[in-house]
């Protein structure tokens, strides 16, 4: 439930409620932030599966380079859900042998903020192509730690993700993935990848409702990779009402958004 006030933009981020599958131990235990992965292609045609949002959006940094270059490259993307300000350290993966640290250090991320890692220069962060040659899974699962305030948390990629099934997703098909472009949208680290995108929708899709009364929405997520909704940050915005608030009540138009995997 949201209760409405005279606020051009209500904004609502909840903290996530249960640890996210495949996690570790240490994982479910760390409070305040969440952690997706994806894969970032814009090298080969038809990237139809591109990790959204990934360089634009409110409160979007990429601390890499954007999608208007040439991308082949795993992703990573730490949204602050704490509350308050936190400094991201450092974030740092390890593929078998390939260890990456490859972003700035000692980062400032305020509440409701969402930073997103992938290569710095060309294709230095092409995590897909450290397979065994052939179209066999490897096996390996990367691992992404993520140092906040101090703390550093280690993430197992349990989905492959990062590494695309364990082969080479240019020339080999995984994971419900044909073989060719190799983005991948976001999803929680530890889950599987997401073949056909995910979305978050609130209903209803708009409302009409009295200042200082209660409007209540109901989210359904569809596809794989998403938290559970009460995880996942919402954006209410008032598209029409007249100011000043009068003395009495009046009506509030709100509509709420459509969000693409997060």
């Amino acid at each position: 439930m949201i209760r409405l006030k005279a606020l051009l933009v209500l904004t609502v981020l909840l903290v996530p409620l249960s640890a996210v599958s495949g996690m570790q131990a240490a994982q479910a235990a760390t409070p305040g932030y969440n952690v997706y992965v994806g894969y970032a292609d814009t090298l080969r045609s038809s990237p139809t599966n591109f990790p959204t949002p990934f360089d634009t959006g409110a409160g979007v940094t990429n601390e890499g380079q954007p999608s208007s270059t040439s991308l082949d490259s795993g992703a990573i993307r730490v949204i602050n859900a704490s509350g308050v300000a936190e400094t991201v350290d450092s974030v740092t993966v390890n593929i078998g042998t390939h260890s990456f640290d490859l972003w700035p250090h000692g980062i400032s991320l305020p509440f409701g903020g969402q930073l997103v890692f992938g290569q710095t220069v060309a294709f230095n962060f092409d995590t897909s192509d450290f397979g065994n040659g052939t179209c066999t899974d490897d096996g390996v699962m990367p691992t992404v730690t993520v140092s906040v305030n101090g703390t550093p948390t280690t993430y197992t990629d349990s989905g492959q993700v990062l590494n695309t099934g364990g082969v080479d997703g240019a020339v080999c098909a995984h994971g419900g993935f044909p073989a060719g472009n190799e983005s991948a949208q976001w999803t929680s680290i530890g889950s599987p990848p997401c073949p056909t995108g995910a979305a978050l929708t609130l209903a209803p899709a708009s409302q009409t409702r009295a200042v200082m009364s209660t409007a209540t929405v109901t989210p359904e997520r569809r596809g794989r990779g998403l938290p559970t909704p009460a995880a996942m940050p919402a954006s209410f915005t008032r598209v029409r009402s007249p100011e000043p608030i009068p003395s009495r009540p009046r009506s509030r138009t709100l509509r709420a958004p459509s969000r693409p995997a997060a």
